[in-house]
């Protein structure tokens, strides 16, 4: 017979686990005050990429953007430099949930367009408005994106959308040192407020983009 302290104490752990997750929740929803701002940075990495919400809780924000992660490699040995297409990762994964509501692409989705909102976040929380658009153009930029979580996991992402193209197209990498890089499309349509306009004429949606430098990775 199982001893009545193990359960209890496994009761317990899974208690304090339930409250952890939900008070981590309710206070990224919370409205801005002094505290939230003072521990922001610590609730960040639980909240992103697999808790996010687009919403606070007092005051819902509908979703006005499409955020579209696309990668660029290069192959470079001593002899040659390859350079291989631009890859759209997101749009196999919207095509599959389309088709497949169960499929893994449903939070794999989610987890990429987390990723690259962390990112904007920490581009518009660290820059002025008069010095984004100078600062993409800058080698400070790629200091402002090592800031993110969303970084780093675009980064670790990019290994497997590489290793899914080479094993496809029957490619030999092991000469080459493999370099990365990520480009992150802001697609902006009309405020939930404007609707009442065409909501799929494209010529009303602003674009921008967010291109990292390259990064060396490893298979």
């Amino acid at each position: 017979m199982k001893s009545p302290y193990l359960f209890l104490l496994f009761k317990s752990f899974l208690g304090i686990v339930i409250f952890f997750h939900f008070f981590m929740i309710f206070a990224y929803l919370l409205p801005d005050n002094p505290l939230k701002q003072q521990y922001n940075l610590k609730q960040n990495p639980y909240i992103h990429p697999y808790f996010e919400q687009s919403w606070s809780m007092f005051a819902p924000r509908p979703a006005h953007l499409n955020l579209y992660v696309s990668y660029k490699f290069k192959l470079v040995s001593d002899s040659d430099t390859i350079e291989l297409p631009i890859f759209n990762a997101t749009e196999p994964l919207t095509i599959d949930k389309k088709n497949n509501f169960w499929s893994p692409s449903q939070r794999l989705s989610k987890w990429l367009q987390s990723s690259a909102q962390n990112i904007f976040e920490t581009f518009r929380e660290n820059t002025l408005e008069s010095e984004k658009e100078k600062l993409k153009q800058s080698e400070e930029f790629n200091k402002v994106l090592h800031q993110s979580l969303g970084h780093k996991l675009l980064v670790n992402y990019s290994r497997f959308v590489l290793k899914k193209y080479i094993q496809t197209n029957n490619i030999k990498v092991q000469k080459y040192k493999i370099y990365c890089s990520y480009i992150i499309t802001s697609e902006q349509f009309p405020m939930f407020s404007k609707r009442n306009e065409n909501f799929y004429d494209k010529s009303k949606y602003t674009y921008s983009n967010i291109k990292s430098g390259y990064y060396l990775i490893s298979l």
